[in-house]
Formats: structure tokens, C-alpha cells, sequence
């Protein structure tokens, strides 16, 4: 029976190890991975064009509200806050939904061509070619929209040299439109 016992402890003690090992083995928890969804991010082209320039200053201008331009800030604040190269912007216009993005396989210059649309404005331009690809992926597949109206009046801060002072000027840039799109 000594053999018996040998033998029977060294399989109890197999089996007690085994347990040990295993209650030291550490599962893998479930991880949910979380796709992040991709942002695509142009600036609209072809929003030059005089018509739709003179389209989006009348978009603007029925938008403004007097307390808000600038920021609401008097050239005062303005000297006391910023710095000579910052441009504070007459208005700020965005939005989430107001655009349409439509392909146009019959451009005769780019069938790859997207077409961008305003719901107020109306045609504002083209995605640029090197995002068309892209963009066109994100209309099959659903997207989300936001878009920020750049350019127009702005306020900055220069140096009058006859005055020997700083004061704030009003310049202008030509609008522009930038998207972003978050693909669903």
C-alpha cells in the first residue's frame, strides 16, 4: 500500500497544482473596441465666384445681429485683448445640417465631382479632387455634417505711424466654407 499511497498523492497533488495554475491564469476580459469614426475635413472650392460671394453677403447680412459683431467687443477691448495679428471676424456663421453634397457623374470636367449646396445659398462650390474619394465613400456609408463660413470683414490691430499708435482697422477677405464631415 505504500506504492498506492506514492502514487495517489502524487496524482492529488497533479490535481491540486492544476487548480493552482489555474486560478492564477488570468481570462481576457471582453473588450469592446470602439471605433472611432472617422473625420473628413476641406475647404469648399470654387466659392470665389463673384455670384456666390454676393450670395453669401446676403446670407450674412441677414444674419447679423448688431450686438454680436465683432464679438460684441468696442476697438477698446479690442486693443486690450488681442494681439496685432489676430483677426476678429465681423460674424461667425456654422451649422450642422444646412449642407447637401451631390455627386455629378456627368461633369464634364471631373466625373469624380461632388457638388456642394447650401439650403439658402444655393451651389457654393465643389469638394476638392484630392477628397472626392473620400467624401464619396462617406455618402454611401452616412455622414453627419458641420460647416464654418471663414473670411468677410474683420478688425485687427496695426501700427499708425503718423499717429504713433495702435489702432483698429477693418479689412475683408473673400469668403470661404469649411466642412467637416463625420462619417457614421
Amino acid at each position: 500500500m505504500g506504492l498506492f499511497n506514492f502514487l495517489f498523492k502524487k496524482d492529488k497533488n497533479k490535481l491540486v497544482n492544476t487548480v493552482k495554475v489555474e486560478e492564477n491564469v488570468i481570462k481576457p476580459k471582453e473588450v469592446q473596441i470602439n471605433k472611432k469614426k472617422e473625420k473628413i475635413t476641406f475647404k469648399v472650392e470654387g466659392i470665389s465666384d463673384i455670384v456666390i460671394q454676393r450670395e453669401i453677403k446676403s446670407m450674412v447680412k441677414e444674419e447679423k445681429d448688431i450686438n454680436d459683431l465683432y464679438e460684441g467687443l468696442s476697438n477698446e477691448k479690442i486693443l486690450e485683448k488681442y494681439l496685432d495679428e489676430d483677426k476678429i471676424y465681423e460674424v461667425r456663421m456654422s451649422g450642422d445640417h444646412e449642407i447637401q453634397l451631390i455627386q455629378e457623374p456627368e461633369n464634364r470636367y471631373d466625373p469624380t465631382a461632388i457638388k456642394v449646396v447650401h439650403e439658402e445659398i444655393g451651389h457654393v462650390g465643389y469638394v476638392p479632387a484630392a477628397d472626392c474619394k473620400k467624401v464619396k465613400k462617406a455618402i454611401e456609408d452616412g455622414y453627419s455634417v458641420e460647416w464654418r463660413l471663414t473670411g468677410g470683414k474683420y478688425k485687427v490691430i496695426e501700427n499708425d505711424s503718423e499717429k504713433n499708435m495702435k489702432v483698429v482697422k477693418i479689412n475683408n477677405n473673400t469668403f470661404g466654407m469649411t466642412i467637416v464631415l463625420t462619417v457614421t
